[in-house]
């Protein structure tokens, strides 16, 4: 990262996580606009992947997302970053990693299935989010959390029981399973966010994964051969789409919310991204929702308020040490005071 280099304490409140429970009110706002973002994003991939769909667009949709996002940030991070440590650059690299696969995983998916399918198998994220932030984090989510997570994966699993039910069909199998495979490394990558992005400025960090993840697709497109530059016309401002609504309103604010709010928490919000993104996709481009919509798309939202409240009261109790530190950060403290 280029420009002059500020030091931990330097970083202005902006850039570290949030302690107080106007910081937790804040987190929740944010995450709000981000999903709000992010679901417009199946929709312009796929309207970006032509008709009849072009598999090999997806990973190029994925490039230029990345690309933008990154170049934005890096620009907007200037005299606002710090020095990062091997170690550091080691876990924002695999989380960037992590991040270009599932684009080109998620991508990919919508030129076999529909949105709503697509969305919702990605959903599929918090169960690996919650084990995941268990077993390394060290951050059980509370029974509330718990209970809306349970709540709106049960729900968006109903949303598209039809499109599941059509999967025995090869094509649309294989986008299932792509989807399903995009949660898992999406998954990898909110943990790391949520164990790295406390000590890093948010700018810095994000331009860094998104860098990273455009890198690592780029090399995917040249072993593939995926055409690098396809676009043309009103095109090129779907992309520019892309990269200002889910790359940088979206993805940008979710590692930005992950230092103040649990990974189970961010994961489980994303969860409405299918209701969104169905009425998204059949206002724009006719694809009619699964006929449960009416009725589990409402419970969807309501699991994700109850998960998000969960992790508020949750949040509001902790010592602001373990926040600032994360959870290793926290250990290693309670040790030297024990």
């Amino acid at each position: 990262m280029s420009g002059p280099h500020a030091t931990p304490a330097d970083a202005t409140p902006a850039d570290v996580a949030p302690t107080t429970a106007t910081g937790t009110r804040r987190a929740l706002l944010l995450l709000v606009v981000a999903v709000l973002a992010v679901s417009t994003s199946a929709v312009l991939a796929t309207w970006l992947l032509g008709d009849p769909p072009e598999p090999g667009r997806g990973i190029s949709v994925a490039l230029w997302r990345c690309l933008g996002g990154a170049v934005a940030l890096a620009v907007a991070a200037r005299g606002r970053s710090i020095r990062l440590s091997r170690h550091q650059w080691a876990w924002l690299t695999g989380s960037g990693a992590l991040l270009g696969l599932h684009f080109a995983l998620f991508h990919l998916a919508l030129a076999y299935t529909s949105v709503a399918a697509v969305t919702t198998l990605v959903t599929a994220m918090p169960i690996f989010v919650a084990l995941g932030a268990w077993a390394w984090l060290g951050e059980p989510a509370s029974r509330t959390t718990l209970v809306g997570m349970a709540l709106t994966v049960v729900a968006g699993t109903a949303l598209t029981a039809t499109d599941v039910v059509a999967s025995l069909r090869p094509s649309v199998l294989r986008g299932d399973l792509l989807a399903l495979a995009a949660a898992v490394v999406i998954a990898g990558s909110l943990l790391i966010a949520r164990r790295e992005r406390g000590a890093v400025p948010a700018g810095q960090y994000s331009a860094v994964v998104f860098g990273t993840a455009a890198g690592a697709l780029l090399l995917l497109a040249v072993v593939t051969g995926a055409p690098l530059v396809p676009w043309r016309g009103l095109e090129w401002l779907a992309i520019a789409g892309m990269v200002v609504g889910p790359q940088l309103l979206g993805h940008f604010l979710l590692q930005t919310v992950l230092a103040d709010l649990e990974p189970t928490v961010v994961s489980t919000a994303i969860l409405a991204e299918p209701v969104l993104g169905s009425l998204l996709a059949w206002w724009m481009l006719g694809q009619v929702p699964p006929i449960g919509l009416l009725a589990t798309g409402p419970l969807v939202l309501l699991g994700v308020g109850i998960a998000a409240r969960g992790a508020a009261r949750t949040r509001d109790h902790q010592p602001s040490e373990s926040l600032l530190l994360g959870a290793d950060g926290a250990a290693r403290l309670q040790s030297e005071k024990s």
